[in-house]
C-alpha cells in the first residue's frame, strides 16, 4: 500500500509564521528538475507570529515544502535511513504582551463551543484558522520540540503504472516531446508492488513511453511501513491519501 504525503496542517491554519519566513528565489527551478533543494535555498529561522494549538511533528510551511520535527526525524531515520535529507531550521515564538494569555484562554474556549454551535446554527463554522481570529495569540500550549528540519527527499523509485494511471496533459512544448502529469484522483492512481531496495519515501522518476514523458516528481509518496509508523506516533497528522483507495 501507498499513501500521499500529506501533513494535515500548514501555515495560516493552526499556526502562522511571519512574512519572513519564506524560501530563497530559484528555489523551484530545482522541484521542477526533480532535485534536492540546496539548503541554502531554505530560511535558516521560522517565527510563530500566531498559534492556537500545539506545533505538530509534521507539517507543510507551503504546499510541498515540509518540516519535521526531532521526533518525526527519528522515525525517518530508523525505517528509513538515507532517503531524506534533514536541514535544520530554528523555530521561535514572536515576542507577546501581557494580554496573551487571557486572550488565548478566550479563544480556547470559543473553540471548543464552535463545534457544537455549528449543529444547530446554520452557516456557522466548526473551525476557525488561527489568520482569521480578530486578536493574534500565542498559545501556552505551544510546546516547541527540541529541533526542526526542513526535509528534501532524496529516495527516486518509478512504481507509478502510467497506462493505467489517470493524468493530465501539459502544454505544446517546444522540443515536440509530450508530456503528462498526475491528475489529484489518487484514488485512481496505480503502483506496482516495492522491491527489495527501493525506498519507503520517494518521488517518482520521469517515465518515457516514446514520445510520451511521464511526470509525477511534484508528489511525495510513502510506502505503507513508514505512513502507519508516523501515523501511530503522530496521529491526525497525516491525511490518510492512499493511492487506489477511494
Amino acid at each position: 500500500m501507498v499513501y500521499k504525503f500529506d501533513p494535515r496542517w500548514f501555515n495560516g491554519t493552526i499556526f502562522q509564521f511571519n512574512d519572513a519566513s519564506r524560501m530563497s528565489k530559484g528555489w523551484m527551478e530545482y522541484e521542477r528538475r526533480c532535485q534536492p533543494i540546496p539548503p541554502s535555498y531554505f530560511p535558516g529561522s521560522l517565527i510563530v507570529e500566531r498559534a492556537k494549538a500545539p506545533l505538530p511533528d509534521l507539517f507543510h510551511t507551503s504546499r510541498g515544502l515540509f518540516v519535521v520535527s526531532e521526533r518525526a526525524r527519528a522515525i525517518f531515520e530508523k525505517l528509513a535511513p538515507g532517503e531524506v535529507e534533514f536541514i535544520p531550521v530554528e523555530i521561535r515564538k514572536a515576542s507577546t504582551g501581557w494580554r496573551n494569555p487571557f486572550v488565548d484562554a478566550y479563544y480556547s474556549v470559543k473553540d471548543l463551543g464552535r463545534p457544537v454551535a455549528a449543529q444547530f446554527v446554520r452557516g456557522q463554522p466548526d473551525f476557525l484558522l488561527v489568520c482569521d481570529e480578530p486578536k493574534p495569540r500565542i498559545t501556552l500550549r505551544l510546546n516547541l520540540a527540541s529541533a526542526y528540519y526542513f526535509i528534501n527527499v532524496l529516495g527516486r523509485a518509478q512504481r507509478m503504472l502510467w497506462l493505467q494511471t489517470p493524468s493530465s496533459q501539459f502544454g505544446p512544448q517546444e522540443d515536440e516531446v509530450e508530456r503528462f502529469g498526475l491528475t489529484q484522483d489518487f484514488h485512481k492512481w496505480r503502483l506496482c508492488e516495492r522491491s527489495g531496495g527501493e525506498p519507503l519515501i520517494w518521488r517518482e522518476t520521469w517515465w518515457r513511453d516514446g514520445n510520451k514523458e511521464y511526470r509525477g516528481h511534484n508528489e511525495v509518496l510513502v510506502d505503507d511501513i513508514l505512513w502507519r509508523a508516523l501515523d501511530e506516533r503522530f496521529p491526525d497528522q497525516l491525511h490518510p491519501l492512499r493511492a487506489g483507495q477511494p
